[in-house]
């Protein structure tokens, strides 16, 4: 039962923090064609990297909410690779910074192990059984597809507060 467990939770990890390369390509898509184009460069580029650390904070609170430290420190951190993943992934909380998310390729280069998590996991049970089974790959469609909605979610959440930001409380600076 354990394992089921530490199974989801994994799950839900690279939920959280693998899509953030994907919700980045296809904001730079979207750049590119000139209708897109200036709202994508004022609103949404800005807020990509508050959206990466809005995500890693979410998860990290829902984890701490719901499983214990020591849960996490016993149980799903038991080996290496797992420990220095998962060390990786707290290491998301750091664009919160302005130094950090003020370029935001440092969040790019920093989500591209995590997006490659999945891919890595899917091909090491293609390795060990010889078998590449249709379920698997629809999975990690899954995954993707739920990541994304995430980002969109915090890109809308981080976009009302924003608005609400600078309407209420700097309203001199968002009627010039």
């Amino acid at each position: 039962m354990n394992e089921i467990f530490i199974a989801i939770w994994w799950i839900y990890f690279c939920i959280f923090f693998s899509n953030y390369i994907l919700v980045y390509a296809i904001s730079y898509l979207l750049a590119r064609n000139k209708n897109w184009n200036t709202f994508i460069h004022q609103k949404v580029y800005s807020l990509l990297p508050l959206a990466y650390a809005f995500v890693a904070t979410a998860f990290w609170a829902v984890t701490f909410y719901y499983y214990s430290a020591d849960y996490i420190v016993n149980t799903i951190m038991v080996s290496l690779p797992a420990k220095l993943i998962i060390a990786w992934s707290l290491l998301g909380l750091l664009f919160w910074l302005p130094f950090f998310r003020r370029n935001d390729h440092f969040c790019l280069w920093h989500s591209i192990p995590l997006f490659l998590l999945p891919f890595i996991v899917m091909a090491t049970d293609i390795f060990k059984s010889g078998i590449i089974e249709w379920r698997d790959i629809f999975n990690l469609f899954r995954v993707y597809a739920s990541g994304l909605l995430i980002y969109a979610l915090a890109v809308a959440i981080l976009t009302v507060v924003r608005f609400l930001i600078l309407r209420f409380v700097f309203p001199k600076h968002h009627a010039a």
